[in-house]
Order: structure tokens, then sequence, then C-alpha cells
């Protein structure tokens, strides 16, 4: 019997990365994504209503949430692997944040993997097991900014709440990416570029199928003893450079 998966965000990046692992493992996959896009129905177009079911919307809207489960009810399979990608930037300085986009920040990164997980358990038969993968961030560990980094903070922090509400079932493990290669820094020139990935132990940005790959690993019956740990995919972000250190050691 196939496996049935919601991923949210999957439109380009660490998202598509995800979801094109996961339907080579032969998942059926529901995904959630703001708009459609034309380029990813294109890419898509053999497996779309096939073994891929895309639902249109905002994740954090009960009614967007409840479309997906839904589709569910009608395949006929629960959904057992649910992988909390979706994300919004905040680019705002904090003098001048709006608190409405403060909210939707919260609401994308927080209370929609929070409502998720929630319908995820109330239809999943007390007779199988699932796994729910949160994408977090290196800015959730080291905070860069305000309000993206104390979300991203808040969806480890709940990782750990949910694995403890539901275990044994349900196993809950977070991913927190580091600088990745992906279409938000499409406009930035190579020099740029290595500007950012500087900061790392391996001097390189992470790639979107490093995340994907960890996922992969996470969801697999090879990581049925891991539930509540954050798992940082940084290229060794989260260190301090031998060089840097040396020149700050007092």
């Amino acid at each position: 019997m196939k496996k049935l998966a919601c991923i949210t965000g999957t439109a380009s990046g660490m998202g598509k990365a995800i979801l094109k692992n996961f339907l080579k493992n032969d998942f059926l996959v529901i995904v959630i994504n703001r708009t459609e896009k034309e380029s990813f129905s294109a890419e898509f177009t053999e497996e779309i209503n096939k073994t891929l079911f895309p639902v249109y919307g905002d994740v954090s809207r009960a009614e967007t949430q409840d479309t997906a489960f839904l589709i569910a009810k009608k395949i006929g399979i629960p959904i057992t692997v649910l992988v909390n990608n979706a994300g919004t930037l905040n680019r705002t300085s904090f003098l001048d944040e709006d608190p409405e986009h403060a909210k939707e920040v919260f609401d994308v990164h927080v209370m929609a993997p929070f409502s998720l997980s929630q319908k995820m358990k109330k239809h999943l038969p007390d007779d199988q097991t699932g796994v729910i993968i949160n994408i977090g961030s290196l800015r959730g560990i080291i905070p860069t900014g305000i309000l993206y980094s104390a979300s991203k903070t808040a969806l480890h922090g709940m990782t750990r709440g949910l694995a403890q509400e539901l275990a044994p079932q349900i196993r809950v493990v977070c991913v927190a990416p580091g600088l990745t290669k992906t279409e938000m820094h499409a406009h930035k020139t190579e020099e740029e570029l290595h500007a950012m990935a500087a900061g790392s132990m391996m001097n390189t940005l992470v790639e979107p199928e490093d995340i994907a790959d960890m996922v992969e690993f996470l969801v697999s019956d090879k990581a049925k003893a891991i539930t509540g740990e954050t798992f940082s995919v940084d290229n060794g972000g989260t260190l301090v450079r031998p060089d840097i250190w040396k020149k700050h050691k007092t």
C-alpha cells in the first residue's frame, strides 16, 4: 500500500527538492502552495492528479488545510508524513515592522505547522504511525533579525513539545538549514554568494538537495529512534570558524 505525505511550500528551492525525493520513493503527495506557478505545473504535469495533488492557498488558513485532508479522504489513505516547509520572508527593519505582518510570519512558521500537526493526529488511525518534519532555520539558533528568527526558534521548541505530545505514534523532528542556494538568492552575484558562504566552515552554501536528503533519512525507518531533535544542515554554520576565533580571542 502506498504512503501519503503532505508537504507545504514546494513551488521552489528546498520544498521542491523534498517533493522530488518523495515522488522518487513512490509516495503519493499532497502539496500546499500559496499560488499556482506555471513552471511548477509544467514540471510536474505527468504527476499532477495521479501521484501529486496540489492545493493552492494560504497555508495558515483552516480552509486551505482542510482541503488537503479532504483530498486524503478521497484518496482513501491517511496522511502519515507531514513536512512543514512553507515560509515567508521578513526584510523589514524592527522600527518599521507592521504588527499585521509580524502576525503573518508567526502564522506561517508556527501556527500553520501546529494546526496541520493537530489535524494529522486527528485523522491518523490508532493502528498507524507517522512522522512530522518541521523545517526550521539556522537563524532560529543564531538569530539574524527578530521576527523570522523568533518564529523559527518557536518552531524548534514546538518540535520538542509535539514530540512529547504525540509519542509513540508520531515522531516529530526538525531540520534547521543554513544559508541555502535557492531562488531567493538568484539575484546575487558570485562574489556576494561567496561572501555569504564564507561564514560557514565549509565555505559553501547548502544545496536544496542536502535538506531533501536529510528529510528523506528522517522519514525512513532508519531514523525510527529519533524524535524531538533539531538537526542543523548548515555546512558548520553554527560553529565559530578558527580564523575568526583567533582574531577575537584575548
